[in-house]
């Protein structure tokens, strides 16, 4: 792994969570970001008990009739979903431990 990469999470509408790793050499991972979840993009933090566990998704996703992806205390994600560690003000890696909230969250709300 090279130092400008850091571990994320995809998650795509009816598919199961991924882990990658994405260069972030750009300095704010723009160009990594529109390649995922398209070029219009927002950030969300989901989970109240990690504030620093962010995602983004596209913007305009609605309005584009993308895909329904999971259930959020936000309400409906549509689209793809690219989750991150927020280090203000930069991206990082996402930790251990929050890659065990995203497994719980998707576990719990795929039944």
């Amino acid at each position: 792994m090279k130092d400008t990469e850091i571990r994320i999470i995809v998650k795509e509408p009816g598919c199961a969570p991924v882990e990658r790793y994405i260069d972030i050499s750009d300095g704010d991972g723009v160009a990594v970001i529109t390649s995922i979840v398209g070029v219009y993009f927002e950030m969300h933090c989901i989970f109240e008990e990690d504030p620093t566990l962010a995602m983004f998704v596209n913007e305009d996703g609605r309005r584009l009739g993308l895909a329904p992806n999971f259930n959020s205390p936000v309400g409906v994600i549509v689209g793809t979903a690219l989750f991150f560690r927020r280090d203000d003000p930069d991206m990082a890696g996402i930790t251990a431990g929050q890659m065990v909230t995203l497994t719980r969250h998707f576990e719990l709300n795929a039944r």
